[in-house]
């Protein structure tokens, strides 16, 4: 591929060129070019190069283009004729897809000769012959270790026992949170010389998150009852006793949403 406009050029800079040599030689052998007709045609094309310059500015995106296609021996991406079929590619595919399927017969050919392993399930308990008595009891034990495990019950075990007390650290995810804050803003008012304003808010959940966490495992009864079997004979008494109710005042609701008094 050439572009006509370069063809041009380059004869009108050989013939230049020629006019150029014979208009030397003629002045190195002591020869008048007075009246020399190389003058003129020197004259002339040195006015069509300067002509043409306008016209090669245009076209310099075009050729550049070409020449970067020449050296690097490849089309550009937004070259049209880059999208025409290429029948080499063609065939490197077919092949590949007929080398996937005997990949895949010979891999089916494989697993075929293969022993059959059986997978390996880990064992679970079936709990279905238990009856209701066994669960309750279950169920208790596991609230007696829960009721035991309190930190009212253990604080008083510790005070009225001669056994070893046991140092135990609990984390709360909203403290280690609040510390964390506490900690980066400690670390930017050392840095910058700078005291940080505090808020009423976070006065308010710094006092709050004190006395939850002084309070809270007092305030916590819930588990003892475990302890007393009357407990929870007492609480489906209550459960009982709502629901008898809730009904109630379904049926009051289903007769009329107005009550008449007899005058």
């Amino acid at each position: 591929m050439g572009i006509s406009f370069l063809d041009v050029k380059n004869q009108l800079m050989a013939s230049y060129m020629v006019n150029m040599g014979l208009l030397m030689d003629k002045k190195s052998s002591g020869q008048s070019i007075s009246e020399d007709p190389s003058i003129d045609r020197l004259v002339e094309i040195r006015t069509v190069l300067e002509k043409m310059r306008p016209i090669e500015h245009k076209l310099k995106y075009q050729i550049n283009k070409v020449v970067t296609a020449y050296k690097e021996c490849k089309l550009d991406p937004s070259d049209p004729r880059k999208f025409q079929p290429n029948f080499a590619a063609l065939a490197k595919k077919s092949q590949d897809g007929s080398s996937d399927e005997e990949k895949e017969e010979q891999e089916k050919a494989e697993d075929k000769n293969k022993v059959y392993v059986a997978p390996k399930l880990a064992p679970v308990y079936y709990s279905d012959d238990e009856t209701m008595e066994e669960r309750k009891k279950k169920m208790t034990e596991k609230k007696m270790k829960r009721a035991l495990s309190s930190a009212m019950l253990r604080e008083m075990r510790e005070q009225y026992t001669d056994a070893p007390i046991e140092i135990i650290e609990s984390h709360d995810l909203h403290r280690i949170r609040e510390n964390r804050k506490e900690r980066e803003k400690t670390e930017y008012e050392e840095n910058n010389f700078v005291r940080l304003s505090v808020s009423k808010k976070e006065m308010a959940a710094r006092r709050k998150m004190g006395t939850m966490s002084a309070l809270g495992a007092l305030a916590d009864f819930d588990d003892i009852g475990h302890f007393d079997d009357s407990h929870q004979g007492e609480q489906a008494k209550k459960k009982r006793k709502l629901s008898h109710n809730q009904k109630k005042h379904k049926g009051l609701g289903k007769k009329g949403g107005k009550r008449k008094w007899k005058k």
